[in-house]
């Protein structure tokens, strides 16, 4: 009779930055697993030769963004590494400005056609108009750097604020 096969031999274990250890062996090296927290954990395995620390500029500025890291997120909570994920900033900014592109659409409609009788329509009649550019000034810079699809959005918004409703002035 042959011995029973083991069903799964741990051979190393990959850590992902939250904290989360997976035990894999050398037939997943290279492949990639989603983590819980959300990031994508790549599997290598660390060589044993290599130290774990190193004694370099780069290492300690490595070590002290972890800990101001490990700082934020024991006060803040998690939000703030999820912040520093691009792909978190461009979806942020994809949203913000077609939400910036409907407001500006309900704003333009509401000037058109309540601005006598509806509050804020009135404020927006006799008041300064300019205050609308405010949000497009702030998603600019990011809609530039980070999400560069969305800034049709926001250039009809922009059309929108200077033509309509501020009539051109």
């Amino acid at each position: 009779m042959s011995p029973r096969p083991i069903a799964h031999r741990t051979d190393f274990s990959v850590r992902c930055a939250c904290g989360e250890l997976y035990n894999t062996d050398d037939s997943h090296i290279g492949k990639r697993l989603r983590c819980r927290c959300g990031r994508t954990v790549t599997i290598v395995r660390r060589s044993l030769g290599k130290p774990r620390f190193t004694l370099s500029i780069a290492g300690t500025a490595r070590r002290f963004r972890a800990m101001v890291r490990a700082m934020a997120r024991a006060w803040i909570g998690d939000t703030v590494q999820q912040l520093h994920s691009a792909s978190v900033v461009r979806r942020w900014t994809t949203r913000l400005t077609w939400g910036y592109l409907a407001c500006m659409v309900v704003m333009w409609v509401l000037f058109i056609t309540t601005s006598e009788s509806f509050l804020p329509a009135t404020l927006l009649a006799y008041g300064p108009r300019f205050v609308l550019l405010i949000p497009m000034l702030a998603l600019a810079p990011f809609v530039l750097f980070s999400a560069r699809r969305v800034w049709l959005p926001l250039l009809i918004a922009l059309v929108i604020v200077v033509g309509p409703i501020m009539g051109g002035r």
